[in-house]
């Protein structure tokens, strides 16, 4: 019998501002790993450093 796991996994676009930014922000307070995508490189890793569970 397989081990089931709580793997629980989000990729989030637009998550540089706006209501991406918010819900990823959100799904990270949740325990949820998210992976971030967005326009502004130089913002995807910036504004969400030391929030955690980011990717």
């Amino acid at each position: 019998m397989q081990k089931q796991h709580d793997h629980r996994i989000i990729l989030v676009t637009g998550a540089t501002s706006g209501i991406g930014e918010a819900v990823a922000r959100t799904f990270a307070r949740e325990g949820w790993r998210v992976i971030i995508s967005g326009r502004r490189r130089d913002q995807d890793a910036g504004r969400l450093r030391g929030t955690r569970n980011m990717q």
